[in-house]
């Protein structure tokens, strides 16, 4: 990038894995949650109610599956018509069975028709079968997306519920919500939508004495702020200070606070820079900043995913994480034996070396450059990818060329080409490289000619590498043809007059005398004051009768040329003077014939004209 643009660059660098894909990106952020799967501080709700056991029900040999149906067999009466212990004794038991860790039958619970009750059991007087009721969808909403359609015509009721004076319920309610809307963007949308959703979230979160109630809340924002296409900003932008209100408040609670960060991580994915500004706004870095050396990973990968989107902005935005110190915190990080964080780390400083000059001297003043080729082999494809990136941008600025070049960069690349066989790496590599060599003088690029004599032999004839090496072959060029003009013998051509000729240097007179006859053509030579003395006579004489040679076929052909030459002349000459003659002789006539009115006759003329006339004429 000889004219260097690092905005475009950071917004097209983004990671390879997409950053809704938690299971492949960072495993510890949950889209959805049932209530036993989560940690102990989200389990509030006990596995029995006062009104109905689990303990008094008939006990079963059978499956899961062969309960559920053997529980809606052995049911005296609709459901709507049980008395609230049997009634109690029957939601319980199936919110029970939805619960278990290993293959809940949720499905068989769908087909058996449950759901429909269960939703309108989400509003019974009885807080315990409320509460059941509410669990169960719990549980459905966390199953496969089709299991969770069913229960979304629930949404607007479970909003209702996060304002129940009975905390128990509004958690569970919110925890619904979050299972919900983490299930797609269709359904998040729903959510969003649904009047009184996130005012419901927030005021629970800022208003609730609960740990407990706060964590799922914030989990749930989270929720309602991930996936893409990304929600309407504006919908969800009211969270931003409670979220930062949060990571003050409840800076001890690890969960709290990585799905506040999570939350912030989304926020702050934007291939445009106004959301990122948004979130700068409320003074986000500062607070982010410090997570930064956090000892559990489940809080750096989120905040190092907020600080790293928030570089890929403007340039004073990606200066707004460096003042914060941003570097410093990284170098530990570059040793976690977490390979997720040191590709969050890489990718980072990659779009870091992607800005101005300033920042990429910044890079290479804290030795991130020498510190990324000293741990390159040990780490794992998608690691090397990121970092391979922090290596290629610097060298796309042109102001600080010299430094990187100082820093060893360039023959590390033409090192790791040679052993990378991967084509996304290869591409990144010889970008670095075309990027490097155009910033060299050419003295400085043909200390490099064997390692492009290198790329000639294995990158040439690969389609993926053409463009590139196209360019460096072109940047190449010059050198090599002074390498071919070096290792070719020279070609002696000596200019003499016959009057003169000056001495040759030292040993020319064995190259004169070993001139091949090919080259004759191209040599004059005379025998002027030549100073044989100085000379030795074998090579004068050797010399001599090669150029006798030569001059006499010259001579010869000289005197033929003359000759032909002469002849030619001599015509001219002849033309020349009869178009006179003619002319003086038509002029002549003209005035001969105004002045008497007749032709002359031959004995009129005057004799030089009448006896040339009779010659010409034969009268």
């Amino acid at each position: 990038m000889s004219s260097y643009t690092s905005y475009d660059w950071r917004i097209a660098r983004q990671l390879a894995v997409s950053k809704d894909n938690a299971s492949a990106a960072v495993p510890l952020d949950t889209p959805k949650a049932t209530p036993e799967a989560l940690p102990e501080s989200r389990c509030t709700i006990p596995l029995a109610t006062p009104e109905a056991t689990i303990e008094a029900l008939p006990e079963s040999n059978g499956t899961n599956s062969d309960k559920v149906k053997e529980l809606f067999m052995n049911i005296h009466s609709h459901p709507r018509q049980m008395d609230t212990v049997a009634l109690g004794r029957f939601v319980q038991t199936l919110r029970s069975l939805s619960s278990v860790a290993s293959n809940p039958p949720l499905q068989d619970i769908i087909d058996n028709g449950a759901i429909p009750y269960m939703i309108e059991f989400l509003t019974h007087s009885n807080k315990s079968v409320a509460l059941d009721a509410s669990w169960l969808l719990t549980n459905i909403a966390s199953g496969t997306t089709e299991q969770t359609k069913t229960v979304v015509t629930a949404i607007p009721i479970f909003v209702s519920l996060l304002s129940r004076e009975d905390d128990r319920i509004s958690e569970q309610a919110a925890w619904a919500i979050g299972n919900i809307a983490g299930d797609s963007p269709q359904y998040r949308d729903m959510v969003l939508n649904t009047k009184g959703s996130l005012e419901g979230i927030l005021y629970l979160i800022k208003n609730s004495k609960k740990k407990s109630v706060v964590g799922n809340c914030v989990w749930v924002y989270s929720n309602l702020c991930r996936g893409k296409p990304r929600p309407d900003f504006d919908n969800v932008k009211s969270g931003i200070p409670i979220m930062m209100y949060v990571l003050q408040t409840y800076a001890d609670d690890t969960g709290i606070v990585a799905d506040a960060c999570w939350a912030m991580s989304y926020l702050t994915d934007d291939e445009g820079n106004s959301r990122i500004q948004a979130v700068l706004d409320f003074n986000v870095v500062p607070i982010m900043g410090p997570l930064l050396g956090h000892a559990f990973p489940s809080i750096v990968i989120p905040a190092l995913r907020t600080m790293g989107n928030i570089i890929t902005g403007t340039d004073q935005q990606t200066q707004a994480v460096l003042n914060v110190g941003f570097l410093d915190h990284m170098k530990p990080l570059l040793d976690n034996p977490k390979d997720s964080i040191k590709r969050e780390v890489y990718w980072a400083i990659s779009n870091i070396t992607a800005g101005n000059e300033t920042q990429v001297a910044h890079v290479i003043d804290k030795k991130f450059l020498k510190m990324t080729m000293e741990r390159f082999h040990p780490q794992r494809k998608d690691v090397q990818k990121e970092m391979l990136w922090v290596l290629s941008n610097a060298t796309s600025c042109s102001s600080v060329s010299k430094s990187v070049f100082q820093e060893g960069v360039l023959p590390f690349l033409f090192k790791m080409q040679a052993l990378e066989n991967d084509a996304v790496l290869g591409k990144i590599i010889l970008e670095g490289i075309e990027n490097m060599i155009k910033a060299l003088s050419v003295d400085e690029r043909s200390l490099f000619l064997d390692d492009f004599k290198h790329l000639d032999a294995t990158v040439f004839s690969d389609l993926r590498y053409q463009d590139c090496f196209i360019n460096i072959k072109t940047l190449f060029q010059e050198i090599v043809l002074n390498e071919k003009l070096k290792s070719t013998p020279p070609t002696t051509t000596i200019t003499c007059s016959f009057e003169k000729i000056s001495t040759p240097p030292s040993g020319s007179l064995e190259k004169i005398s070993s001139i091949p006859p090919k080259c004759y053509n191209s040599l004059s030579f005379g025998l002027g004051s030549l100073n044989v003395d100085s000379l030795e006579k074998s090579h004068l004489e050797k010399a001599h009768r090669k150029l006798t040679n030569f001059n006499s076929n010259d001579i010869e052909m000289e005197g033929k040329n003359t000759k032909s030459n002469n002849k030619c002349s001599c015509l001219k000459l002849s033309f020349l003077f009869l178009f006179i003659f003619l002319f003086l002789l038509t002029i002549f006539l003209i005035v001969f014939v105004r002045e008497t009115g007749s032709l002359p006759s031959l004995s009129s003329l005057p004799y030089p004209f009448a006896d040339t006339f009779s010659k010409l004429f034969h009268f």
